[in-house]
């Protein structure tokens, strides 16, 4: 038999726990009871990341506070003793001073220099660390010690010109494990040049009436002078006097010494269109390995005077007319424009055209009188004519690029024209051509092969509803200008299929489905390779539609290629492909669908 426990009360007990546990009658549902010690450990953990977080804030705070602060706790010192003007081309010695104010040493000083365009720099000292970087590590600076770094520096600009130049320290105090920052900046003002220059010439002139101006220079500091570009600005209604251009767009004075002079001359005339005040401006710069610095510019100003006959010489019909091919024709033609309120009489005007490209003997010009030997075509062949007020009178010229060059032949055509009115010579624009090399591109069809091979496969003529395969070639010839950037495109017509067989002598060839073009890059064509070519196949199946006709087989064929002798992009066509595929001495003639 079992015995109870002896703490076992029986009924009296349950009494208990119900009194303890029971609500308004009710006991609870044991099944929905929190739990007590869950509830514990959340605001725990909660409280342990409040106080985590807290901590990171204070910390991110700290570093950002003392840490980015280059002026909180630490005293550091950097400052330019410079001039705050100075002479362009003049060489100019600077200080760049630091020191270590704090009562701390700093740790891994180093000072960067960051000059501005236009300033070089052509001593430091002590030397930089690393050549062509304006860096110098100190290491340690101790307390209340610093130095200088010397420069010696040449500013270049226009007067008026503003150079902005900046110096950086890092460092990082001893009692403190982040780096801190000073900045200096020094503004330097150009006021003067160490070059002085002027024009001098006429102060007024008319249309036409050819002029010398002086463009005196002098070198009035204590420096040599070297590599100086003087670059013409001129208004475009003034034109230099035939020979008189710089070759490369500016005259360069190779050295001038201290104190040393010299004298350009300067000799031109304004053109009929030229009206009112026009400046005459030269800018005076320095060459420096790969970046020019300016010096001076001079300025002449010039009154035009009486213009009222408006001279306009063009090309082709287009006064924008950049370039010409071998064997094209050039058609100029000289317009004269009577802006004055009476007749002008006695009119006669001469065209020069110079060039050694051009077949005089096709020239062409019944109202003109052509002298090859002087390259002049006098208009009107005899005597003179008279423009009536407000009236326009126009004379026609032309003359066939040769059908071919040498290499080495200079590849501009230059023209312009003088017209004789009664005393006064006026002077029209000038026009400059170029002549790009002769580039032509061939695009053709074939089937079989030049040793007789078959290239393609299936029936020729090609038959409804079977498929017939052709080699399509691109073929390059060239043989005055290197050429570069060379790319041929042409498209595949719709129900013609690109197989993605290709070949190419250079470069390579590329099909874009989405737009069905066809693309063959080829970086570089010089003259020795007189010719390149590429091919690649393509599929046809003609439907019951296409029988009794031919099938486009490539759309009009594009080479656009860069000159490399006159820096011109320019561009040849060759007609598209059809299934009589004309070169191919077995195919042609069996094109039309079956």
């Amino acid at each position: 038999m079992m015995r109870k426990h002896l703490f076992y009360r029986g009924r009296s007990l349950d009494r208990d726990l119900r009194s303890l546990y029971e609500d308004r009658g009710r006991l609870p549902d044991m099944s929905k009871l929190e739990h007590e010690y869950h509830r514990r450990t959340t605001r725990i953990l909660l409280s342990i990341i409040g106080i985590l977080v807290l901590l990171t804030g204070a910390s991110w705070a700290g570093f950002l506070i003392f840490g980015s602060q280059s002026q909180s706790n630490v005293e550091a010192e950097l400052a330019f003793e410079a001039p705050r003007v100075a002479m362009s081309g003049a060489p100019l010695e600077v200080d760049l001073r630091y020191r270590n104010q704090d009562k701390n040493p700093l740790g891994t000083v180093t000072v960067s220099l960051r000059p501005p365009q236009g300033l070089t720099i052509q001593e430091t000292e002590p030397a930089s660390d690393e050549k062509g970087r304006f860096q110098w590590n100190l290491g340690t600076l101790g307390v209340r010690t610093g130095g200088s770094i010397k420069l010696k520096l040449v500013p270049y600009g226009i007067p008026g010109d503003r150079l902005a130049l900046q110096a950086v320290m890092a460092y990082k105090p001893a009692n403190f494990n982040a780096e801190f920052q000073t900045v200096a900046n020094q503004e330097i003002e150009i006021k003067d040049s160490s070059l002085q220059a002027s024009i001098n010439g006429p102060s007024e002139l008319s249309p036409g009436q050819e002029a010398t101006f002086a463009l005196n220079y002098e070198n009035r500091s204590d420096a040599i002078l070297q590599n100086i570009r003087v670059t013409p600005q001129f208004p475009a209604t003034f034109s230099l006097a035939s020979g008189t251009e710089p070759r490369e767009g500016f005259w360069k004075i190779d050295s001038l010494g201290a104190g040393e002079r010299g004298t350009l001359d300067i000799r031109g005339a304004f053109l009929s269109t030229a009206s009112g005040t026009n400046e005459l401006k030269v800018r005076f710069e320095v060459s420096e390995e790969n970046e020019t610095l300016p010096l001076l510019e001079a300025v002449a100003p010039v009154n035009i005077k009486g213009g009222n006959l408006l001279i306009e010489l063009i090309a082709n019909n287009n006064p924008d007319l950049r370039f010409v091919r071998l064997g094209e024709m050039l058609n100029f033609k000289l317009k004269l424009t009577n802006i004055a309120n009476e007749p002008k009489p006695d009119i006669f005007a001469e065209l020069v055209v110079r060039s050694s490209l051009l077949d005089w003997r096709g020239a062409l010009g019944e109202v003109a009188a052509i002298s090859s030997e002087a390259n002049t075509i006098r208009l009107p062949k005899e005597g003179k004519v008279s423009i009536e007020a407000g009236k326009a009178a126009e004379q026609d010229f032309s003359i066939r690029v040769a059908p071919s060059a040498l290499p080495t032949a200079q590849p501009t055509i230059e023209a312009e024209a003088k017209v004789m009115m009664g005393e006064a010579v006026l002077q029209s624009n000038k026009v400059k051509i170029f002549v790009v090399s002769d580039l032509t591109v061939a695009a053709e069809g074939r089937y079989f092969g030049a040793d007789g091979v078959a290239v393609g496969s299936g029936p020729l003529p090609p038959r409804v509803g079977e498929e017939t395969r052709y080699e399509l070639r691109f073929t390059l010839t060239n043989s005055v200008h290197d050429l570069s950037n060379i790319v041929v495109t042409a498209t595949l017509p719709p129900g013609v299929e690109w197989l993605n067989q290709t070949r190419a002598d250079a470069g390579r060839i590329i099909f874009a489905a989405d737009t069905r073009e066809v693309r063959w890059s080829v970086p570089r064509m010089p003259v020795t390779t007189r010719t390149q070519s590429a091919a690649f196949k393509v599929n046809v199946r003609p439907g019951e539609d296409k029988r009794g006709s031919l099938l486009p087989l490539l759309s009009v064929t594009r080479a656009e290629a860069l000159d490399s002798i006159v820096q011109i992009t320019f561009s040849t066509d060759a007609l598209g492909v059809y299934s009589s595929i004309e070169s191919d001495p077995l195919g042609k003639g069996k094109g039309i669908v079956q």
